[in-house]
């Protein structure tokens, strides 16, 4: 007879009681630990941190948004710390906005709101009614998208950049 078969016949069986929330948050915490050390290990440490080959697509994005800009001062107070890198030349942002505009609905929006607007991620996961998770992965797969259409393009300046940017 297996064990627990046994303890169904017992007359002084005593089933386990439930976990109390103080051990499921010690369970969850000691899980989440777990992963993040997995990441770590895999080379990404948190969740919006970027993959090597997408550094130099994010940089000709960043650029491109403030090459966009009219250069004057904004009526919006905006606090946020940015990274201020050079704009982009005309010629190349133009290349880069056409990119931009010819690619898909959800690319595109992504594009505009992650570069150009000091939305926090949050904010923007909840605009779009998914998860924080699903945002950084759809900002990812946008990358991608990027990358492969920079690399496409016949402008001679963003290949070369792409090209001094490592990818």
């Amino acid at each position: 007879m297996s064990a627990v078969a046994k303890h169904v016949f017992d007359d002084d069986y005593v089933p386990e009681p439930p976990p109390t929330a103080a051990e499921v948050r010690k369970v969850n915490h000691l899980v989440r630990r777990a992963v993040g050390l997995a990441l770590l290990q895999q080379g990404s440490s948190r969740l919006g941190s970027l993959d090597q080959r997408f550094i130099g697509t994010d940089r000709i994005l960043m650029r491109w948004a403030a090459s966009i800009g009219s250069g004057l001062p904004s009526e919006r107070w905006d606090d946020t710390v940015q990274i201020k890198l050079p704009p982009l030349d005309d010629a190349t942002a133009v290349v880069v906005d056409r990119i931009i505009m010819a690619a898909p609905h959800e690319v595109r929006a992504l594009v505009r709101s992650w570069y150009c607007t000091p939305t926090p991620v949050d904010t923007m996961a909840r605009m779009r009614r998914i998860s924080r998770r699903t945002l950084y992965l759809r900002w990812r797969a946008a990358l991608e998208y990027m990358r492969a259409r920079f690399r496409e393009s016949d402008h001679a300046p963003l290949e070369r950049l792409i090209r001094d940017l490592g990818e």
